[in-house]
């Protein structure tokens, strides 16, 4: 894994052929990029900044990758189109921009996410948990009350949903998928509705290697998806 700034973010969260850039402050673009600067023209100064920047992450990790800088235009459901035979994903928050990239040959996708680790606002834990997540939130409280479990869960399942778009072309729910953290091992791991919509045998919660780690006042997490 490759950082610029607090590299120790996603470091062992993913396999060695992933490359993650990760920055604490914005990044100017080396040069325009037109479908780029087309798609925040009306943004605000704050998100064009998040949006340039966790974009020239991508490519300073796709040059690690031994691949020329590309544009990374926005597909019409807000994702990222990644160039032929890459996977990758984007993530920003507060202080932190960060991406993950790696070749379509060795995974089929990847989902990064990070967030402050703070307690989620109040509500928002029932719109996005399971009755089975809400559980298991309480129990990991009992346990370790240190840890913002709520907001462990939110950050997993960010980085569940960004692998799992590429595979399906479908978003689905936050309580259409129950996710289960294992504290003892930094991992995580889903489980999706019997029949997610559309979503055929393309990709399951068993397909899914999921990691995470709070550090430096963040969560960080991390899906992979292999081969199978």
């Amino acid at each position: 894994m490759h950082g610029m700034a607090a590299p120790s973010g996603f470091v062992n969260l993913m396999p060695e052929p992933v490359r993650a850039v990760l920055v604490t402050s914005e990044l100017e673009p080396s040069r325009l990029w037109p479908r780029e600067e087309a798609a925040v023209a009306d943004a605000t100064m704050g998100r064009q900044a998040e949006y340039r920047t966790t974009r020239e992450c991508a490519r300073v990790a796709l040059q690690d990758l031994g691949l020329p800088p590309v544009e990374i235009p926005t597909g019409e459901h807000r994702e990222p189109i990644w160039p032929d035979g890459v996977v990758g994903s984007l993530t920003h928050c507060a202080d932190l921009r960060a991406a993950a990239v790696a070749r379509e040959s060795d995974f089929r996708a990847l989902g990064i996410d990070v967030e402050p680790a703070r307690a989620l606002p109040p509500g928002v834990l029932d719109v996005i948990a399971t009755d089975d997540d809400r559980t298991m939130v309480r129990e990991l409280s009992d346990m370790d009350p240190t840890v913002p479990w709520g907001r462990v869960l939110f950050c997993a399942k960010e980085a569940i949903f960004k692998a799992w778009f590429p595979l399906t072309r479908v978003w689905i729910g936050y309580t259409s998928c129950s996710v289960r953290i294992h504290p003892e091992t930094g991992t995580f791991t889903a489980r999706f509705d019997s029949s997610p919509p559309a979503a055929g045998n393309l990709v399951s919660g068993q397909d899914l290697v999921g990691k995470w780690r709070e550090g430096g006042g963040f969560v960080f997490t991390a899906v992979h998806v292999p081969w199978r």
